[in-house]
């Protein structure tokens, strides 16, 4: 007996499993990156963000514009 037979009834179309296919690939979509942003902004850097890189950044983009006046 095949592992597919008892899927056999509802996928008898081909639409219907390539709309199970799209539907499940986007739900997996939603589903880990909300997991893994929760996990790496509020679980393992506790709300933090990457707050230590805005100065750095701001730095860099004051010298570009400084760089472009000159």
């Amino acid at each position: 007996m095949s592992i597919f037979r008892p899927l056999y009834p509802i996928f008898r179309r081909n639409s219907t499993f390539i709309l199970f296919i799209v539907g499940a690939g986007l739900s997996f979509d939603f589903v880990f990156n909300r997991g893994t942003r929760y996990l790496f902004y509020d679980v393992m850097n506790k709300g933090n963000g990457f707050n230590y890189l805005e100065p750095k950044i701001m730095q860099m983009k004051a010298a570009a514009e400084d760089e472009d006046d000159e």
